[in-house]
């Protein structure tokens, strides 16, 4: 997602939301650490199947393994299925 011309990581848990700024896609795992550290692991992770976040050998997925969180793929053009589309609107 971009927000005013900087790439951001959203995140959300029931009715909280959390945004970090990245430097690029590529750097998508680092707000896990930020995340993890200040609220804690979630349960389940949703995610729209950015290649940097699904992929098999990614530092995402690596970093999401080691936090044992679950993940799920929305499918596509279903922004429902994932709550942080509904915050990014």
């Amino acid at each position: 997602m971009r927000y005013h011309g900087h790439e951001m990581q959203v995140h959300t848990r029931y009715f909280f939301a959390a945004a970090y700024p990245i430097e690029r896609k590529a750097g998508a795992h680092k707000p896990l650490d930020l995340l993890m550290n200040e609220y804690g692991a979630m349960e389940l992770l949703i995610s729209d199947g950015a290649k940097e976040k699904v992929g098999k050998h990614t530092k995402f997925q690596a970093k999401r393994k080691k936090y044992n969180i679950k993940s799920k793929v929305s499918e596509r053009e279903r922004s429902n299925q994932n709550p942080a589309e509904g915050v990014i609107r």
